[in-house]
């Protein structure tokens, strides 16, 4: 038997380009955009929850992509800010809160003699040293910073110069450094 074609094999006939067929054409015509149907109070909502734009764009059913750029839509981008804001202060109050201390009512549930007791208490978490270091770093900057950046304007000339002279330099500069 000779090498080639099976007589009952069919013949596969070479494609014709995507680009050329109406099938194509049709395929390439875009979606209805979701914009429109964008609830902006939702969408508030949910980035005042915190959550991030993979987890809202999942919550909406867009893409990434489309969520970045309705963005660009001015009501929409101030539904964002707002709720972000919303989030925002909601740490900043929580931060706050844990670098000064704070109390909650509590429940506390015990079995006393097979019985349930709920006993209504005040819970008190003392202030937080981490919570007060960074509160302070971001909030007062000037006087809590790990660096401080020191700007002297002036010349030395340094050329032909001792180390004596080198050294009585240097303890200058340090004490306008201090002062």
């Amino acid at each position: 038997m000779k090498k080639g074609l099976n007589t009952k094999q069919k013949q596969v006939q070479p494609k014709k380009h995507a680009s050329k067929t109406k099938e194509a054409v049709k395929s390439r015509r875009k979606k209805p955009s979701k914009k429109d149907n964008l609830d902006l109070g939702m969408i508030e909502t949910l980035y005042g929850m915190g959550l991030i734009d993979e987890q809202i764009s999942k919550v909406l059913d867009i893409s990434v992509a489309s969520l970045n750029l309705y963005k660009k839509d001015e009501n929409i981008l101030e539904s964002i800010k707002k709720g972000k804001a919303i989030a925002d202060n909601r740490v900043v109050r929580s931060l706050y809160e844990r670098a000064t201390g704070y109390s909650h009512p509590e429940d506390q549930i015990n079995v006393i003699q097979g019985q349930i007791v709920i006993t209504p208490t005040i819970k008190h978490y003392p202030p937080d040293t981490t919570a007060c270091i960074y509160w302070t770093k971001n909030r007062m900057r000037e006087e809590w910073m790990d660096k401080q950046d020191v700007n002297l304007t002036g010349k030395i000339d340094l050329t032909n110069k001792t180390d004596e002279e080198l050294d009585a330099a240097i303890q200058e500069l340090t004490k306008q450094i201090k002062a």
